[in-house]
């Protein structure tokens, strides 16, 4: 069967106005057809408007995506800035224990300068080196047994160590009177 010929189309014929071009929102199958019809024909223009705004409800849904997407990465950021705080922490107190464990040890070596190497301790450590050889000199005098050649060896070393003592300390004590004086 052959397709009918049909009449030219007059040149002021416009095409029906289907409404395909127009998007409809989600919901319009609640709505009857006579309804959406008559919708369609006399209100178009302000439904296309009022779809029009859904559309731009869909640029807010992509926004509102972006900032979810933002917000979930500062969230990891935050995880690993907490991580990160932590070990910062710890690290902070084994500096607080290393700081406590110096300080320590600094009163411990301040008060072993002042009381082993001041001044005083060490002009008393010359004084009791001096007695101490003094009597080891006095020692060697009183023991008999000794042959004459070992006392004589014996007691010129205690006798020149108590001399080099005895010079030590009056150097020692000369030096501290004129540094006490020059303050």
């Amino acid at each position: 069967m052959e397709k009918p010929q049909l009449p030219p189309k007059p040149d002021d014929w416009k095409p029906e106005q289907h409404f395909t071009d127009v998007d409809l929102p989600d919901k319009i199958h609640l709505l009857r057809s006579e309804d959406v019809q008559d919708l369609l024909t006399k209100y178009s223009d302000k439904l296309q408007q009022f779809i029009l705004r859904f559309h731009s409800c869909e640029s807010i849904k992509e926004d509102a995506a972006n900032e979810k997407e933002k917000l979930n990465q500062l969230l990891e950021e935050f995880k690993d800035l907490d991580c990160r705080r932590q070990r910062v922490a710890k690290s902070l107190g084994e500096y607080k224990v290393l700081e406590t464990q110096y300080i320590t040890k600094w009163q411990e070596l301040h008060h072993l300068m002042s009381t082993v190497f001041s001044n005083n301790a060490l002009t008393r450590q010359l004084q009791s080196d001096l007695h101490d050889l003094e009597e080891k000199s006095h020692n060697v005098n009183k023991k008999s047994q000794l042959d004459i050649d070992e006392f004589l060896d014996t007691y010129v070393k205690l006798r020149t160590n108590y001399h080099l003592q005895r010079e030590k300390l009056e150097t020692w004590t000369k030096f501290n009177s004129l540094a006490n004086e020059s303050k």
